[in-house]
C-alpha cells in the first residue's frame, strides 16, 4: 500500500465523519519476489540481479487481509498501483539524492 492511499483514506474519514474500524490495504497480494521485480522495472534498473539467501527461512508466505469493509464504505476508492507507487517514490528520492551530491 502506498502511503498516499492511507493519507487519502484518513482524510476522507475525517471529512465524511467515518469512525468505523476497517483494514486499509490493496486487493493485491504479491510476494517479495514480485515486489522486487516490479521495483526493478519501475526504477528502470533492468540490469539489477535479484539474489536470495537460500540458507535463510522463507518467512511467512502470505498475509491476507479483508478489505470488504473498506470497499463498502468507500466503493469508489482506487489504490495506487504497485508499479506507479514504487516508480514515483523512487523518482522523488532520486531527485533528493541528486540535490545532496
Amino acid at each position: 500500500m502506498h502511503s498516499s492511499d492511507l493519507a487519502r483514506i484518513i482524510q476522507r474519514c475525517i471529512k465524511e465523519n467515518v469512525y468505523d474500524s476497517f483494514n486499509v490495504a490493496t486487493e493485491q497480494n504479491v510476494s517479495i519476489d514480485d515486489i522486487a521485480r516490479v521495483a526493478i522495472r519501475a526504477c528502470k534498473a533492468e540490469g539489477v540481479k535479484i539474489e536470495y539467501d537460500s540458507t535463510k527461512p522463507d518467512g511467512q508466505f502470505r498475509k491476507d487481509v479483508s478489505i470488504e469493509k473498506l470497499k463498502n464504505i468507500f466503493p469508489d476508492f482506487k489504490a495506487t498501483r504497485l508499479y506507479h507507487g514504487i516508480g514515483s517514490t523512487y523518482a522523488i528520492l532520486n531527485q533528493s539524492w541528486k540535490k545532496t551530491t
